[in-house]
């Protein structure tokens, strides 16, 4: 009986090691996309991508502020890109291209 028991458990102990050895993969390339995706938005995207949540926006006196998630506004503020309105992956690039933080 604990023969069997124990041919039993070895695939299921496998199975669950190779959910998590798969799980660990998913999350590196996950931030590995996210890495790709700041590098190719170093001037700011004109489309959002995984990981690049500050928004860039021009006003209409053309000033250029940046948003970040979770602040007042931001789910209301709209990236236009024919304004020149980017999405930026950090605060260093959104700054670099002539945007400043936007104080509440």
């Amino acid at each position: 009986m604990k023969r069997i028991t124990a041919l039993w458990l070895a695939p299921v102990l496998l199975l669950a090691a190779s959910a998590t050895a798969c799980e660990k993969s998913n999350a590196v390339v996950e931030q590995e996309q996210a890495k790709e995706n700041a590098q190719l938005c170093v001037h700011g995207c004109i489309k959002q991508s995984d990981g690049c949540d500050i928004k860039g926006n021009v006003s209409t006196d053309s000033s250029k502020f940046y948003h970040l998630p979770r602040t007042q506004n931001y789910d209301a503020i709209k990236v236009q890109p024919e304004k020149g309105e980017r999405w930026f992956c950090t605060e260093a690039d959104a700054m670099a291209n002539g945007f400043r933080r936007k104080d509440y």
